[in-house]
């Protein structure tokens, strides 16, 4: 089953209101079909850069079609859109994507879609 790994990037975001929008984030995306969210992390990567970033991870694992990735698209787009000068990283199999609130939709969708190997239509 394919796992795609959604990373909350929120460097000036104090703790409790990190914790509260990765609870959330993990809900809307649990309401997408077929998908389990887990929480994996939330403390800084050992890769990081300074020591103040805060970054929250999910677990996302379950089938992504092309209904699926279009549901997520939209959750990531709108939390992005909401937190501007937020970002999220997403990562699955090879694929690798940073996204802010200047990404277009289309291409988290894209991505979503070869994360899991769905070509999608």
């Amino acid at each position: 089953m394919p796992e795609i790994r959604v990373a909350l990037e929120a460097p000036d975001m104090a703790p409790e209101r990190l914790d509260h929008a990765t609870h959330l984030m993990q809900f809307n995306l649990k309401k997408v079909g077929g998908l389990a969210v887990h929480r994996v992390r939330e403390a800084p990567p050992p890769d990081s850069l300074g020591t103040g970033a805060l970054i929250a991870e999910l677990l996302v694992v379950g089938a992504v079609g092309a209904g699926t990735a279009s549901t997520m698209s939209s959750v990531l787009t709108s939390w992005l859109e909401f937190h501007s000068h937020r970002a999220v990283t997403l990562r699955g199999g090879n694929v690798h994507l940073r996204a802010d609130a200047d990404t277009d939709g289309e291409e988290i969708e894209s991505a979503l879609r070869r994360m899991t190997g769905e070509s999608g239509a």
